[in-house]
């Protein structure tokens, strides 16, 4: 449940419903609605968030797109809404990734991030900076407890005592006492045996409250409708390829029947330049799309804001990637304009329905021969 008041601007004409199916009237002027503690109250899905003071949550509270539909599970954080995970653990929707960012580069990222305004930081044991993570989390001067942290298991450690020896070893390398989300980062369907005993080890650390949720990484359907039947704890997050040229149209609606949030890695595309570094025929990347170009002009922001504003516009989580400033500072930049209906319409029917990196069905450690050390 959640109380508390939402300050909303410049309604749309017309009527909605709540969401107990009462109509009411939209407004034409700026209004203060009071959020009341049972139910999910919300005003129409044309009202502008434009701030929120929250007293308690519970899951199915939504701010999606700076819009309060009351119906997603995202609610206003302080520069980022909060996306409330299926164990009740608030986690930022937008996050600064860093795969692929230099150990050098890396504590500077994070240092920039934090005082931006990210609160969620997202890394992995396979990215080789987990130590520079930590040092740049300490160095931010914020708390511990406001940053979410999620790092991930790579599949060399996979199989139970080594899942529970590798997160003490990134635990260490982060200089951190717990975890907020703990992933195992491909699913290995040649060897699903060690990759339910690394699940298994995950729900361990679950329980003991070494991490405060888990879940996996670029999961099929399948894939997890395999692990679901020889596990206990559904998984939090499945983080996996997802941008304007790769919707992911039907996961994304297993992951809702499950109550798993989407994140995306790649959100604006950036594998599709990493795929043209060796292949000068792959498709370019949807920032330089015609129509992405057209909205930025349209709403007077940058094509990366555009792309990142409609997977909130969604109700995913994205982890966007960039160790330059003016970037980082320039991608969480993105509550305060929302996409219309047609317009998110428009950049969905951009999908090709193609993956642009690795298939999770044929990937193994054999793919990426990535030695972590201690």
């Amino acid at each position: 449940m959640l109380t508390g008041s939402a300050i909303c601007a410049k309604p749309k004409s017309g009527r909605r419903n709540d969401s107990s199916g009462r109509p009411f009237p939209l407004l034409d002027h700026d209004v203060t609605l009071t959020i009341p503690s049972t139910g999910r109250y919300c005003p129409a899905s044309g009202n502008k968030i434009l701030s929120i003071e929250l007293k308690s949550c519970v899951p199915q509270i939504t701010l999606v797109t700076g819009i309060f539909n009351g119906m997603e599970e995202i609610i206003m954080g302080e520069k980022s809404p909060l996306i409330v995970l299926n164990n009740g653990v608030q986690m930022p929707v937008l996050g600064l990734g860093v795969f692929q960012s230099s150990p050098e580069q890396t504590t500077q990222a994070i240092v920039t991030a934090i005082a931006d305004g990210y609160r969620l930081i997202d890394t992995a044991a396979a990215y080789l900076n987990e130590r520079q993570v930590g040092e740049g989390i300490r160095r931010s001067g914020v708390d511990r407890s406001e940053i979410f942290v999620t790092t991930k298991l790579w599949m060399t450690d996979y199989g139970y005592e080594p899942a529970l020896r590798a997160f003490d070893k990134s635990l260490r390398k982060l200089g951190l006492e717990y975890l907020d989300l703990y992933l195992l980062h491909w699913p290995v369907p040649t060897s699903f045996e060690a990759t339910v005993e690394s699940y298994r080890a995950a729900e361990e650390l679950l329980s003991d409250g070494r991490t405060r949720a888990i879940g996996v990484s670029n999961f099929s359907e399948k894939h997890l409708e395999n692990l679901r039947a020889r596990s206990k704890v559904i998984p939090a997050v499945n983080q996996v390829e997802l941008h304007p040229f790769f919707i992911q149209r039907e996961l994304r609606a297993a992951h809702e029947r499950r109550g798993i949030v989407t994140q995306a890695w790649s959100p604006i595309g950036g594998v599709h330049n990493r795929k043209r570094r060796t292949d000068p025929n792959a498709a370019a990347s949807p920032l330089e799309h015609p129509l992405i170009v057209k909205l930025a002009a349209k709403y007077g922001k940058t094509p990366a804001q555009i792309l990142l504003r409609w997977q909130i516009e969604h109700g995913l989580s994205a982890i966007p990637k960039s160790v330059r400033p003016e970037r980082i500072r320039e991608n969480i930049a993105i509550f305060d304009f929302a996409l219309s209906k047609e317009d998110i319409a428009a950049i969905d029917a951009l999908d090709t329905d193609a993956r642009t990196g690795s298939n999770p069905d044929i990937v193994d450690s054999k793919t990426f021969p990535v030695k972590i050390e201690d």
